[in-house]
């Protein structure tokens, strides 16, 4: 299983490495905060609001998108059922395309605050519980969307709208209690309180909302995922399925 495991993120490393469009969306976020940062924030007082208007952004950009676009892409170039015949699990197989999306959330989560030279304090850790949840959540929503996806496309048509409001709908709850109120019943409504109320708490009531579409997306994600199609055919050998995806990264190896 570990080998597997293994195998697949080495191969996944190979086609990241070799897809410039890729690199560019996962950079981007991190290139715009520095930009910010060097023109926005000079006298160092916007550093929260960067903040608030780009982990989002970093979420659904360098995360989100990829696992959208990486299982339909997969799936539209039968890959995936190439991986199926090697004898990859579906666990297996989540493992591997969830690896560097969450690993570039973590990176944003982390040196975001530091690029933008924004201390926490004592509410450091609640941050971290906030925006891990936005993060986890992010994922989750772009797992069902790559998940219900045929082809590269149709994941870009879906993922198209929850992408260009995770980046943008939450500098907005301020123009209008409309869009607060829909705010709240998102999981993005935890986030926008911690970064805009004085007298925020974590707890419960600042939870649920988290809490639900966590539960939905996870139940989704799962629904999606196992009714997808299992091609029944003979099972070939890890070393062969690296050989036929990738033949020049098993080159270099």
């Amino acid at each position: 299983m570990l080998k597997r495991i293994l195998a697949l993120i080495w191969l996944r490393t190979q086609v990241l490495l070799n897809n410039k469009n890729t690199l560019i969306q996962v950079i981007f976020p991190f290139f715009l905060v520095l930009l910010f940062q060097n023109f926005m924030n000079t006298d160092g007082t916007q550093g929260k609001t960067l903040l608030f208007s780009s982990l989002t952004m970093a979420f659904s950009f360098s995360s989100g998108s990829m696992i959208s676009s990486s299982i339909a892409e997969e799936k539209e170039k039968r890959i995936f059922k190439t991986l199926v015949l090697s004898g990859v699990r579906r666990g297996e197989y989540l493992v591997s395309v969830l690896f560097y999306p969450i690993i570039f959330a973590l990176a944003a989560i982390i040196t975001f605050p530091k690029m933008v030279e924004f201390d926490f304090g004592t509410d450091y850790p609640v941050y971290l519980v906030v925006v891990s949840l936005v993060a986890l959540c992010t994922i989750l929503l772009n797992l069902v969307i790559g998940s219900i996806s045929e082809t590269q496309t149709q994941a870009q048509v879906y993922g198209l709208i929850p992408m260009l409001a995770l980046s943008f709908l939450p500098m907005f709850p301020q123009v209008s209690s409309e869009i607060k109120n829909f705010m709240d019943t998102t999981f993005l409504g935890i986030y926008v309180d911690f970064f805009n109320k004085a007298d925020f708490k974590l707890n419960f009531d600042s939870l649920i909302a988290s809490l639900v579409w966590i539960f939905a997306l996870f139940a989704l994600s799962y629904w999606a995922l196992k009714n997808t199609k299992r091609p029944k055919f003979r099972k070939w050998p890890i070393d062969k399925l690296l050989k036929l995806t990738c033949p020049k990264a098993w080159e270099v190896k």
